[in-house]
């Protein structure tokens, strides 16, 4: 069919039923439960936590949607999912037509900005991201169940194969957002610089005080959420405190024992204190995964583990498709980092990802308060601050 003879408009709850006719086109029954229910698309949708863009035929079939989900109603980032073009659809535009509508939506409703993870079994959903103002900000190792199905883009079907898949987190500015000072890892400090300015975020780069951690109360604060259809747990720092590690070391059993295959661990930046225990963090088998920008508790610092997990396996690069060439280092750092990757470091990369090689873009002195970094000529000059 024509991509004009579609009609582009926002999805009303009556559209639940053919939403979920059309996942099952492009996921069969692999994709999150909720979608299959008419009943909790249309929760989702009154509660103004989802909203959705869809493309429907004359005779009322929806064969391509695009949602933005927020983690709460007054959030001010929101999720990019759902995004799905109906096989007998496909290579007419109608992707990045629904995309456009959706994120132009979302930017009149204020939200600072969108974030999402897309596949890498392909690089289609990357480059439709890309294409709309996307910036890659860490690469999930391991995210994606290895019982994910889809058709793919020549109509057959697809599947991650017989282990998990890795997925690219992305951001896209939407409005002006405030300036942070952020507390990062001095081990990734050189990455995380770099993806700041790669999203373009005004960011002021920070050292802990010497003394930082002793204003910290005795008992951290830490959430698990398990997420059972991915196979999956999240762990979240909600606030530090003397015992973090050994919380976070806790919950990771808890996360093992419900049958977690991989696991990722978000740091608040804000805080001092992720500067200085991350490393004791990533002692118990964490790694670098990326940045989580503009959470509802600021920026994050995202690690993963997949260590000894039950579904963890070595990845493959040559099935880990990466649109940019940033993306491409963010793989390779991503892989360097990796606890499973590093005991066969030659063998992983296979000559395919080579291993990134940072330097400075600026010049850095020290001084008796603070070290300062000086922006080097050709640094934008919003991007990202000096630190002291």
């Amino acid at each position: 069919m024509c991509p004009d003879m579609v009609a582009i408009r926002p999805m009303v709850a009556d559209d639940a039923p053919a939403f979920a006719r059309c996942m099952q086109r492009v996921y069969g029954d692999t994709y999150k439960p909720f979608v299959y229910e008419p009943d909790e698309v249309q929760k989702l949708l009154a509660g103004r936590r989802l909203r959705s863009v869809v493309a429907v035929t004359p005779d009322g079939e929806i064969v391509a949607h695009q949602g933005v989900m927020r983690e709460h109603r007054a959030s001010r980032i929101a999720e990019v999912t759902m995004g799905i073009v109906d096989p007998a659809h496909r290579g007419g535009g109608l992707f990045k037509r629904l995309k456009e509508v959706a994120f132009a939506q979302a930017r009149r409703e204020g939200l600072l900005g969108l974030y999402g993870e897309a596949v890498t079994i392909h690089d289609h959903s990357q480059k439709a991201n890309i294409a709309m103002g996307a910036r890659e900000t860490g690469v999930m190792l391991g995210y994606i169940p290895a019982k994910r199905t889809f058709t793919d883009f020549g109509g057959a079907g697809d599947s991650a194969g017989a282990q998990r898949q890795a997925a690219v987190l992305f951001y896209i500015r939407l409005n002006p957002e405030p300036s942070r000072t952020v507390h990062v890892p001095l081990a990734h400090w050189a990455m995380v610089e770099r993806i700041y300015r790669h999203a373009g975020l005004d960011r002021r780069i920070a050292m802990a005080r010497v003394g930082a951690l002793a204003g910290l109360p005795v008992h951290a604060d830490i959430r698990l959420k398990v997420l059972p259809d991915f196979g999956a747990a999240m762990i979240r720092v909600a606030s530090s405190g003397l015992d973090l590690v050994e919380v976070v070391r806790t919950r990771l059993r808890e996360a093992v024992l419900r049958r977690a295959e991989a696991v990722f661990l978000d740091l608040p930046l804000a805080d001092p204190a992720t500067q200085m225990m991350a490393g004791r963090l990533e002692a118990l088998g964490f790694a670098f995964a990326g940045v989580f920008p503009e959470s509802d508790e600021g920026d994050l610092l995202r690690l993963q583990y997949r260590g000894d997990l039950p579904g963890s396996s070595t990845p493959e690069p040559g099935r880990i498709r990466m649109a940019t060439d940033f993306g491409r280092t963010l793989l390779a750092y991503a892989l360097a980092e990796d606890p499973v990757c590093a005991r066969l470091p030659d063998a992983v990369a296979g000559g395919q990802v080579p291993r990134p090689v940072f330097s400075w873009s600026a010049s850095i002195r020290f001084d008796a308060s603070a070290l300062v970094r000086s922006p080097s000529k050709d640094s934008p000059a919003s991007s990202l601050s000096v630190f002291r």
